[in-house]
């Protein structure tokens, strides 16, 4: 009987380790995840931001090459109306940088500063400044036409976003 309760709790030991070595494994595991996702949704960004920058660049070349100069030089505000189709996590216009009630993963654009902004599914993944709601680009005014600049140094996972 003592024989039986002996490796009764040898056994346990062993069942523990081994639960505490898959939980381990589960953690690992998921901090990868975070990480892949996080890497997604920066592409994501950036893929969004160039194609805005090439929609609005390719308008302002269309107008110029048909001899409207005034529309050459005339920019349309909202840069998401150069696309040929609004992206599906495009939720609107705001007013006063406020994306209080956007969802995040959603772009947006403020009517009141010209800018466009992109609410991150989850803000921990910035090592930016406190007080940061989303990530606002405005249309240079100078320079070349379509680009979109940055309007504080957003740093995603050690990487600027420009």
């Amino acid at each position: 009987m003592a024989r039986a309760r002996a490796v009764w709790g040898v056994r346990m030991v062993e069942w523990s380790i081994l639960a505490l070595v898959l939980l381990a494994f589960v953690w690992f595991f998921g901090q990868y995840a975070k990480r892949v996702y996080s890497q997604a949704e920066r592409a994501q960004v950036l893929t969004t931001l160039g194609a805005l920058r090439t929609a609005v660049v390719l308008g302002h070349l269309q107008s110029a090459v048909q001899g409207n100069s005034m529309a050459a030089v005339q920019r349309s505000a909202n840069p998401f109306h150069a696309l040929d189709s609004i992206p599906s996590n495009f939720g609107g216009e705001v007013i006063g940088r406020d994306v209080a009630a956007v969802r995040p993963g959603q772009w947006v654009f403020d009517v009141q500063c010209g800018c466009i902004g992109y609410k991150p599914l989850y803000l921990d993944w910035l090592e930016s400044q406190e007080n940061l709601d989303a990530l606002w680009f405005q249309q240079s005014s100078l320079g070349a036409v379509g680009e979109l600049v940055p309007l504080d140094a957003y740093i995603w996972q050690g990487k600027r976003v420009e």
